[in-house]
């Protein structure tokens, strides 16, 4: 895999001009080498694969256990029960080591070990210093295979659960967003939240039984970094993982596609939640794209010009800046491997909310008053910047090239990512603009009190413009 040579030219960027700075002349315009090795693996002898890069700059290590599925698999009614499940297997531990021993050697030692979820696959984690790596790592697998689920601590874990539950309708941002995400995925396992009636019917049969199902060979991937000797953990692992196998019912993604005639427009439908506050949250919510798709590098930039760039992006200039509506306004994306989202989000206060929604409307239908040259070439050069970053560390750069290779991507693509990026010109900015950018693309997630928008002004500027009242499920 080739070297990337990234040139660091540290512009700045505000409403489409080039500042010079007095201070420029200290920073430091020759080209930087970042080394983007392909990650290395070896697999185990029941095909188990391990990726690995090995670094030796500080004394500690990580692991990582990637387990395939978890929340896609999931029903409606057991919505939670992976994030149950693994919480209770890292609090509660193993008979070995029970609670309290593991929580005061991993304090001891300085070392975490965590669980996490995602929609697709979980993810066992511990960093340690190297001197503890191996007899943690024993701990770590004592554990994983030898779970307690003990009941006092399964009830604890559950009652932390449902009192966040509880606290959802406290964050108006948090009830905009999770609004969004039933609303975008009804009828699909991607919208299942857990509520207080998913989350209460779980005890320790439900979680052997779900542990059992997920700790196959045939779902594991292991990612291990930092100050290892890969021949040396090659032999470990083998000992550890030799008694999982290949289950009869290989776990099979292909239902996580998500069919083209499921994404439907949002035709500008305004789902409000009632919340007597000072001040309205608004989230704009479309379907994006795969990160595979062709556009990928287009809207990636036409992103980062209309809200992506903080301070320095067009809703910005025109929201905050010369408005004076609000403090903080932005866009996002996210794209992965079956689907991803395009997002806009503001607070602003109640008086002017309407206004602010006119005026989104508005930049999305005018996309030319973002797009020239100028504003590209400095939005190419800020992300080329920005690039730099991602080799901080070895963990975040594996974490990175295997994320890329769960979203279907060439072994190639860092390499040639800086290229596609470059490649990008005004048009193709004009061309995923009207593509996903149009208004009509979106569906309006807000919080706020209840008469924050009366009918008449929400359809005075917008015909298509309708208000639904939602209640997020408790």
């Amino acid at each position: 895999m080739k070297r990337i040579k990234i040139i660091l030219l540290f512009t700045i960027f505000s409403s489409g001009i080039l500042f010079a700075r007095p201070w420029e002349k200290f920073l430091n315009t020759e080209s930087i080498s970042v080394d983007i090795k392909p990650l290395q693996y070896f697999e185990l002898s029941n095909k188990i694969r391990v990726y690995y890069i090995k670094n030796n700059v500080l004394p500690k290590a990580t692991f990582q256990l990637v387990v395939d599925g978890g929340q896609a698999e999931e029903s409606e009614t057991n919505s939670g029960l992976t994030a149950m499940w693994g919480k209770t297997v890292v609090f509660s531990g193993s008979k070995e080591f029970p609670r309290k021993k593991l929580s005061e050697t991993l304090e001891l030692h300085g070392t975490e070990f965590n669980f996490d979820s995602a929609f697709e696959r979980s993810f066992f984690s511990f960093d340690s210093l190297s001197d503890y790596y191996e007899s943690d790592l024993a701990m770590v697998m004592d554990v994983l295979k030898n779970p307690a689920f003990s009941k006092p601590d399964l009830d604890l874990i559950k009652s932390q659960y449902l009192q966040g539950i509880k606290k959802r309708t406290e964050n108006p941002a948090q009830m905009a967003n999770i609004a969004a995400q039933l609303i975008q995925w009804k009828n699909n396992a991607r919208g299942n939240i857990s509520t207080s009636k998913t989350i209460e019917p779980i005890d320790d049969i439900q979680l052997k039984a779900w542990h059992k199902k997920m700790m196959t060979a045939d779902r594991f991937t292991i990612l291990i970094t930092g100050n290892i000797d890969p021949d040396h953990m090659k032999t470990i692992l083998e000992s550890y993982f030799k008694e999982f196998h290949l289950s009869n019912v290989v776990y099979n993604p292909a239902y996580l596609n998500v069919p083209s005639d499921s994404l439907k427009k949002g035709s500008e439908v305004i789902y409000h939640q009632i919340k007597d506050i000072p001040q309205t949250t608004i989230l704009y919510r479309a379907h994006g794209i795969k990160h595979n798709d062709n556009d990928y590098y287009a809207l990636k930039l036409y992103d980062f010009l209309l809200g992506g760039d903080s301070f320095n992006s067009y809703l910005t200039k025109v929201i905050r800046v010369q408005n004076g509506w609000a403090y903080g306004v932005y866009s996002n994306y996210s794209s992965g491997a079956y689907t991803g989202n395009l997002n806009i989000f503001v607070q602003t206060q109640n008086k002017n909310v309407s206004k602010v929604l006119d005026e989104i409307d508005k930049i999305l239908k005018n996309p030319d008053a973002i797009i020239d040259e100028k504003r590209l070439s400095a939005a190419k050069n800020s992300i080329t910047n920005s690039l730099v970053f991602m080799a901080e560390t070895p963990e975040a750069l594996a974490r990175l090239q295997l994320s890329l290779k769960w979203d279907n991507l060439p072994d190639d693509y860092l390499p040639h990512y800086l290229e596609n990026i470059q490649k990008v010109t005004t048009d193709d900015l004009r061309r995923v603009a009207k593509k996903y950018y149009s208004p009509d693309n979106y569906f309006i997630s807000i919080v706020g009190p209840k008469d924050i928008i009366s009918s008449e002004k929400a359809l005075k500027d917008s015909p298509a413009r309708i208000k639904v009242m939602y209640t997020l499920p408790e």
